[in-house]
């Protein structure tokens, strides 16, 4: 018995040997983690969705969280923007560990053996930092109107941060932000009437198309459409609330449209000026592109400067109008503009 016990002692160690190690050294790593095997070797192994063996007593090992972590990095006082106004922001990261593997070796020297919830509070100060580095650099409507673009800018920023931890940042974006005064609030009115003052705009200019082309088919020469045009113009004028002509300049993408439609007025223009001069209308002698150049400079006066305030809207208006249209007209078209001049200083409404 006790030369079997000999004979196959060594063959029985062994294989207790063998089973120890499979029992106690099989690992195998979840998709969402990195096994690190270390101990006997120079370089650890990084076990990902497979399968392994360590060898027990002699090796060590340590696990690495892959998956998708949220980090909430809303600010806990309020920032400063470019302005000088006092913001807080809500804002929600989605972070992982890079591909890499210079990455993941970084990643193994910060966050070995750390769940989701303990890497998210160690990376948190890095990202608040890094917003609010941001927050100083911009003013309170490109923080509030362009969200994208903040959130693209905290990214580029604290991808430098994160990099050297072996960080990658999948995504940011901004949830809320607030200021002390309820500035926001006034922006968000401003956009409101900024709609409004669009749609009032283009509702006018179809109005006007429509009333253009049916005059245009009542008249018997471009001065007529000209004049009735004018007239309507006026009507149109005190039925519109004053502090619209005001406001308009409060709001640059309502004034760009305006402009805009005066570009595309331009060509229809030096068209009737052409069609004048056929009818006998309009002088030939006149450089009607010059012409068209001062009226729209001099209109640009009522929604760029004071003089309104000087003088009633309607006079000035009726100044333009009438010395600009005496300048380019033959004796008939002079005839046509004085009899509309008597008729219209009969029925003009009171400024």
């Amino acid at each position: 018995m006790l030369e079997l016990i000999l004979y196959f002692g060594p063959v029985i160690l062994v294989v207790l040997l063998v089973l120890l190690i499979i029992t106690q050294g099989y690992v195998k790593a979840p998709p969402d983690h990195a096994y690190i095997i270390s101990g006997l070797r120079k370089e650890p192994r990084v076990l990902v969705g497979r399968a392994g063996l360590k060898l027990p007593f002699f090796e060590q090992l340590d696990k690495l969280y892959l998956g998708q972590i949220t980090v909430d990095i809303k600010t806990d006082e309020y920032i400063p923007t470019n302005d000088f106004i006092n913001v807080m922001v809500d804002a929600v990261a989605k972070v992982r560990v890079a591909d890499d593997p210079a990455m993941l070796k970084l990643a193994m020297r910060n966050f070995l053996n750390k769940n989701s919830a303990k890497i998210a509070a160690d990376l948190q100060d890095s990202l608040q930092g890094n917003m609010r580095e941001i927050i100083g650099t911009l003013s309170l409507k490109e923080i509030n109107t362009d969200r994208d673009s903040f959130s693209d800018q905290v990214m580029s920023k604290a991808s430098k941060d994160m990099d050297k931890l072996g960080i990658e940042i999948l995504s940011c974006n901004i949830q809320n932000v607030t200021d002390e005064n309820g500035l926001i609030k006034d922006l968000g009115a401003d956009n409101t009437s900024l709609i409004k003052k669009n749609a009032a705009i283009a509702k006018a200019q179809a109005d006007r198309d429509k009333y253009l082309q049916k005059i245009f088919e009542q008249s018997h020469n471009v001065l007529e459409v000209i004049l009735a045009v004018f007239q309507k113009s006026i009507e149109v004028f005190h039925q519109t609330n004053k502090r619209f002509f005001e406001d308009i300049k409060k709001y640059p993408k309502v004034y760009e449209m305006m402009k805009n439609r005066q570009d595309s007025d331009s060509q229809k223009t030096m068209s009737f000026f052409k069609t004048g001069v056929e009818q006998g209308i309009f002088r030939p002698d006149v450089n009607f592109a010059i012409v068209n150049l001062l009226v729209r400079e001099q209109f640009d006066v009522l929604l760029n400067t004071d003089i309104c305030n000087e003088y009633p809207f309607i006079e000035v208006y009726e100044s333009i109008m009438f010395t600009y249209i005496r300048g380019i007209s033959t004796e008939k078209g002079a005839k046509v503009l004085e009899d509309f001049i008597q008729e219209y200083r009969k029925n003009r409404i009171a400024d």
